[in-house]
């Protein structure tokens, strides 16, 4: 059975989700990351950020589970999906923009390129066709334990990834879905949390790491300015683009993400990686600011003329179309098998 669930995790937890996650079943039975697009808004004067995952995973269990980490008590709340229709058609206008007007010099990226009693429950909810729980746990085996007493399964694998988080002092947000409900039983959810340095969950367990993963993973970062995706062992989280929103796209993104407000000089910064989930991960992306937002091309003349010729700002404009909409087809192909 191929899954998709409107949103998935919060931060980086669920297969169907999050960036990287956990994913665990009833009976054990095998859980695959597939393709996964998130939306990660953050706000470096509160350090606030908000987590957006819409994945697909592969399993034939009835039952399944997701964990999600996050380094402080995330809010949970359900969010409208179009939020991703809004970030792709401002990416694909601004593009189309720096193609048909005239531009001196080309844009150039600012990117460089236990025991029960070892949990502790924070917090229970009911969020867009999930039951979610987040709890502190203070060593792998007593969470496993305490998992196994909640109807999940807890494999070596997953063991193995709780236990990095919890010596990290992070939080686990395990979310429970009935597979016979289908994907359209499921929304988006939004996880936001407070956090020095922004992130995309990047590790999963090599447990669900299987023959039909790497199919590839998108990250929209949306803050105040350009940002990078710092390095680490096995990252191939390639810089795309950056896009400045415009007041109008910035305002249905706001709505649509049921957000108070949005960084001030909104950009989107497009990351891909065409084989994710990867073996051999065992660290989450983070990243940091590196350079201004871009700035929107000069208007044409009066006459409706525009500087003629074809230039080298022209021709990579257009080709950063075909990707992002290649992109999108693959994307949406995968889903469709």
């Amino acid at each position: 059975m191929r899954l998709r669930t409107g949103f998935f995790l919060g931060f980086g937890a669920s297969c169907a989700a999050a960036v990287a996650c956990s994913c665990v079943t009833i009976d054990g039975k095998l859980v695959e990351m597939m393709d996964q697009k998130n939306i990660i808004v953050w706000d470096p004067e509160s350090k606030t950020e908000h987590f957006i995952r819409d994945a697909t995973f592969k399993t034939d269990a009835s039952d399944l589970g997701f964990i999600a980490p996050t380094p402080s008590v995330p809010k949970m709340e359900e969010v409208d999906p179009a939020a991703f229709d809004v970030i792709t058609a401002a990416i694909v206008e601004f593009e189309r923009l720096w193609t048909e007007e005239h531009r001196k010099q080309g844009y150039k990226a600012g990117a460089t390129a236990a025991a029960a009693s070892t949990v502790e429950v924070i917090q229970a909810a009911n969020v867009a066709g999930f039951e979610a729980v987040t709890v502190k746990a203070s060593d792998a085996g007593g969470l496993g334990t305490w998992m196994k007493t909640h109807g999940f399964v807890s494999t070596p694998s997953v063991q193995t990834w709780t236990e990095f988080y919890i010596k990290k002092k992070w939080y686990l947000t395990l979310f429970r879905v009935s597979a016979t409900l289908g994907g359209a039983k499921t929304g988006l959810v939004k996880l936001s949390f407070k956090t020095d340095q922004p992130f995309n969950p990047y590790y999963v367990p090599s447990g669900n790491i299987g023959k039909h993963a790497g199919e590839g993973l998108l990250v929209y970062f949306v803050g105040p300015g350009t940002y990078e995706a710092m390095t680490v062992p096995a990252n191939n989280l390639t810089f795309y683009s950056a896009t400045p929103l415009t007041d109008a796209y910035a305002k249905d993104l706001q709505k649509h993400l049921k957000l108070s407000s949005l960084p001030p000089k909104t950009t989107v910064s497009l990351f891909r990686d065409t084989g994710f989930p990867r073996a051999g991960v065992t660290d989450d992306v983070y990243f940091k600011q590196s350079g201004p937002q871009p700035v929107f091309p000069p208007q044409s003349d009066s006459d409706g003329s525009a500087e003629g010729g074809l230039t080298l700002g022209k021709v990579l404009g257009g080709l950063l179309i075909v990707i992002v909409a290649l992109i999108a087809i693959k994307l949406s192909l995968s889903r469709s098998k």
